[in-house]
């Protein structure tokens, strides 16, 4: 049985379709994600920080996982050097990432209705 404290620590995350019809997994950024984010958010290592923290493999897990020795902006660069999306793949994930992190309710419906 999980402890009210694993419960919540249990974190959602939804299918999103992107421009090229195919779908990937995304979750929100956390509070602590998102003041991390406002460091450096003028900088492009943010984008890549963001879908870092973000992106997942259908099962869950982690498309990347950050290296405890690395700065938030550090993994941010890595995720970026990594991947080499086009604008309109990158912004419409990093779009989705912040629509979940700032107005989950909207997203969550969305969810549920498309299920």
């Amino acid at each position: 049985m999980l402890s009210v404290m694993e419960i919540l620590e249990k974190r959602a995350f939804y299918p999103f379709r992107l421009v090229n019809g195919e779908t990937v997994h995304l979750r929100a950024l956390t509070f602590n994600q998102l003041k991390t984010i406002r460091e450096f958010s003028d900088e492009d290592e943010s984008i890549g920080y963001a879908i870092g923290c973000c992106l997942l493999e259908a099962n869950g897990e982690f498309v990347f996982v950050p290296d405890p020795k690395q700065s938030p902006k550090e993994f941010g660069a890595r995720v970026l050097n990594a991947i080499d999306f086009p604008l309109d793949i990158r912004e419409s994930l990093t779009e989705q990432i912040f629509k979940l992190s700032t107005n989950p309710k909207e997203s969550a419906h969305e969810a549920i209705v498309k299920n």
